[in-house]
């Protein structure tokens, strides 16, 4: 029986490990922290094709939406995925762009289709119509989300049930290299666990296990995406400010004076931006020196 170590018990691991002992493998996985708790923990979790182009990377996406679907079958009862679809309305500048998606999405055989906003409340009661007010409402009713923290724990479930063994708290320190190859991992509390085989699914911390074998995967996690998000997103708007560069083109609109106004918005941009920016190096510092 082939001997597999599984570093990592997000998604990527848990779907190894339980497809492996389907396989027949003897699986043992190993967890740092929690079950889950690491990148899949920070996942939006959509399972949607629903802007994803070229062709071929949407029709990738769609496979994967009919796999999860099919596994909530195989999985059972356990409540991980999450169907009803997804409602979609824009504002009016927009909205060239989402009658041209939703065309490509119906010529692509995609389930897409415009709704009224009687469906609508149908869907979701406790949307406000005068927030939609004419906006064209999409409807793409085979989307859905997952719970990734539910999802891995319903697979290891069935990964233990054909034999895996889950150790969680147990963070992988080095990978044994024998005749350039690697034949097992050794712990930080110094035990050892030899594999024919071994499967890093550690997310950003995948360097980590393997650094001392003189292999090198640039992944070192960095905290500075949040700046993008909040300089290309509307978080702004969900922390306490308006969104501001939605805001800059009402303004602008009134007053005719774009130099000011998109003047006094980079303003704002930069001290929003900056003190996050630095922030965000100190602790990416401090996590080089750990």
């Amino acid at each position: 029986m082939t001997r597999i170590v599984v570093i990592g018990a997000g998604v990527m691991g848990a779907s190894v490990a339980y497809r492996m002992t389907l396989a027949g493998a003897s699986i043992t996985v190993l967890e740092a922290g929690r079950i889950g708790g690491g990148t899949s923990s920070c996942s939006f979790a959509w399972t949607n094709s629903n802007s994803k182009t070229p062709r071929a990377y949407h029709e990738l996406n769609v496979a994967g939406m009919k796999a999860h679907a099919a596994l909530a079958d195989e999985l059972g009862a356990t409540p991980w995925w999450h169907g009803g679809g997804n409602v979609e309305w824009t504002l009016p500048e927009q909205r060239a762009t989402q009658q041209a998606n939703v065309e490509r999405l119906q010529s692509w055989g995609y389930a897409a289709e415009w709704i009224t906003p009687a469906q609508l409340l149908e869907l979701e009661p406790d949307i406000d119509p005068a927030l939609i007010g004419d906006a064209p409402i999409a409807y793409f009713p085979e989307e859905g989300w997952l719970d990734p923290v539910v999802y891995v724990a319903a697979m290891l479930g069935a990964a233990r049930s054909h034999g895996a063994s889950v150790i969680s708290g147990v963070s992988v320190s080095e990978s044994v290299v024998r005749g350039g190859r690697v034949t097992g991992v050794k712990t930080a509390d110094g035990r050892l666990f030899e594999a024919d085989m071994v499967v890093n699914c550690a997310g950003r911390w995948a360097n980590d296990p393997v650094s001392d074998a003189g292999l090198h995967l640039p992944l070192a996690p960095t905290v500075g995406f949040l700046v993008q998000l909040i300089k290309n997103t509307s978080l702004a708007s969900i922390i306490g400010l308006v969104e501001l560069s939605r805001r800059a083109q009402l303004v602008n609109g009134a007053t005719y004076a774009p130099f000011v106004v998109y003047g006094v918005t980079a303003l704002l941009y930069f001290c929003l931006c900056f003190p996050l920016t630095r922030f965000s190096r100190t602790l990416e510092r401090r996590r080089a020196k750990a």
